[in-house]
């Protein structure tokens, strides 16, 4: 070094930049890397590179000084020689000494954002301009600078970039500014970033412009503006969520309900923007009396050819095996964010189809892995540790508590799932139960009260379960699945345990308040999120009455479904 000391220096490729050891700079006194000649015999790399502080984790009994980069190497030929321990360096030429990186790391080292402008005026087109630009912003808000100031920064930001990427770093950067909250910037980046628009790489970048625009003067009060960023953005995003959910946003704040209303249904089958949209439509179905109530069942219509489905062309009847008197009992257990889920799910919707009720009885249980949403709950935790599996997959399949089947596979894989899984149904109905079992409830003024009728000899440990399920309950995960079918919510005997059944034949009665169900759940979400499980959004937790079934089934010690049943009550006044 410059003093005589001996140091190591390091040959890298990584980075262009040449590396001194931060520490090592700033004890001397040179804090911007301008530490002197570093010389090996006659040759000085502080010649040919412009140094550059940085934190590094290198050691050497020497001392560790730097790592040379690109920028000093391209000017140098460099022969290793590793038998005999010996690195030869040639220079190609006279050294070209990069002051526009000396004059980067000088402004940096000063700590000013003025030192910083100074520079971008001085080296607009340097390498170093657009690193030079973001710090100079994040300089300025850091500062709480005057709008003008922090206006000229973000126009540094975007001419820093090169022309075909300019609208998609003012889209990364609306983000950061809508933090702020300083509205003025948020448009100020949008006006920039729409101007370079046609020129980007990422052809959908000025439509995501247009959006967040929308959104900013949406929440600013600026509603016509608004509409017409958010216009221009479906132009070219016409399926995008957050689309579709503000300019619903738009119409409800003008009026305008039944074009709201369409916007966020189609909002409601993304998943960035689902549970907003169906807050949204819950909204506008309570100011609309006169229309169709907000239900599932309107929902489904609505979205009809938008989503996946999976419908089968035949009915299964008794001729395809010996009819038994059988239920079997099929679990589905699975994740709303999990993205092979929904050849499961759609797989599961056709074995529904194909066997009706009357056949199959089935319960969905929805998990917190790989990502917590609001369908969870302790029944079905407590569930998938009693059939034995693991929590953190759970895509999965069983009938009667005893048989497995797939349940994890793409959209296109969904038809083989379903093959799969009816050739087992099929072999599970052919077994005959010991037991009969027979339902009868009403649900009226919330809650779910009624009896289950049980026939069959005295076994020893035998226990009974009630679940209280939804036909189908909308939420619309990253599985791309919008309704979940048949989920479980609770299980009014005895939770996952069930009770002990009586002997002989038996009447056992259950009551539950609906409210109180969902209160229970909402109450194990929380305690999940205080266990560092993940938070999930309070949407889809309500119980609509009109979808509630209920689905009963005896388990043996060993853990096999003996019989199950399902019911649909009716809803009271």
């Amino acid at each position: 070094l410059a003093d005589g000391a001996p140091g190591a220096l390091a040959l890298g490729t990584a980075r262009y930049d040449t590396l001194v050891r931060q520490d090592l700079a700033v004890a001397g006194g040179k804090p911007a890397g301008d530490i002197g000649p570093v010389t090996i015999g006659t040759l000085d790399f502080a010649r040919y590179a412009a140094f550059r502080p940085e934190p590094l984790g290198l050691e050497h009994p020497d001392g560790a000084v730097g790592v040379l980069g690109l920028g000093a190497l391209r000017q140098l030929r460099v022969e290793i020689d590793r038998v005999n321990r010996t690195v030869r360096f040639t220079p190609h030429g006279d050294p070209e000494f990069p002051a526009a990186d000396r004059a980067y790391f000088l402004a940096r080292a000063d700590s000013s954002a003025d030192a910083l402008e100074a520079f971008l005026d001085a080296h607009p087109g340097a390498r170093h301009a657009p690193e030079a630009a973001r710090a100079l912003l994040d300089l300025r808000l850091a500062d709480m600078a005057a709008d003008d100031a922090c206006k000229r920064a973000i126009g540094w930001v975007h001419g820093t970039h090169g022309e075909d990427l300019r609208s998609s770093a003012m889209l990364g950067l609306m983000a950061v500014l809508a933090q702020t909250g300083r509205t003025p910037l948020v448009l100020e980046a949008s006006r920039l970033g729409v101007e370079s628009g046609r020129k980007d790489r990422y052809p959908d970048a000025v439509h995501k412009l247009h959006r967040e625009v929308g959104r900013v003067l949406l929440d600013a009060g600026e509603l016509r503006e608004a509409w017409r960023h958010l216009l221009s953005a479906a132009f070219g995003l016409p399926e995008d969520g957050f689309v579709n959910l503000h300019l619903g946003r738009y119409y409800e704040q003008t009026g305008r309900l039944r074009r709201a209303y369409s916007r966020y249904v189609q909002a409601a089958i993304r998943p960035e923007s689902g549970p907003q949209a169906l807050e949204g439509l819950e909204r506008l179905s309570a100011a609309m009396p006169g229309e169709e109530p907000f239900s599932v069942d309107l929902v489904e219509r609505l979205i009809g050819g938008k989503v996946l489905n999976f419908g089968t062309a035949t009915k299964y009847t008794p001729s395809e095996g010996a009819p038994t008197g059988r239920v079997v009992l099929l679990e589905f257990f699975t994740n709303a964010h999990l993205e092979d889920a929904i050849g499961g799910a759609l797989g599961n919707e056709g074995l529904l189809d194909h066997f009706g009720s009357e056949h199959v009885a089935a319960l969905a249980y929805h998990l917190p892995a790989p990502e917590m949403e609001p369908l969870v709950n302790e029944l079905a935790i407590g569930t998938t540790l009693q059939r034995g599996l693991p929590l953190d997959r759970p895509v999965v399949h069983v009938l009667d508590g005893v048989v497995r089947a797939p349940g994890a596979a793409r959209s296109d894989q969904a038809e083989a799932v379903y093959a799969r899984v009816r050739a087992a149904v099929l072999q599970r109905l052919a077994v005959v139960p010991s037991h009969t079992l027979a339902l009868d409830a009403t649900v009226r003024d919330g809650v779910v009260e009624g009896a289950l009728q049980v026939k069959g000899p005295d076994t020893e440990g035998l226990r009974v379960h009630v679940v209280l399920a939804e036909r189908g309950v909308l939420f619309p995960g990253k599985s791309k699945v919008v309704i979940h079918r048949m989920v479980a919510r609770s299980g009014l005997l005895g939770g996952h345990e069930g009770v002990p059944l009586p002997s002989g034949a038996a009447r056992v009665p259950f009551r539950c308040v609906l409210a109180e169900v969902v209160a229970a759940n909402e109450r194990y979400l929380d305690r999940l999120a205080a266990e560092g499980q993940g938070q999930a959004r309070r949407v889809s937790t309500r119980i609509d009455p009109a979808q509630i079934a209920l689905v009963a089934f005896i388990r043996s010690a060993a853990g096999e479904i003996v019989n199950a049943v399902r019911f649909d009550p009716p809803v009271g006044d």
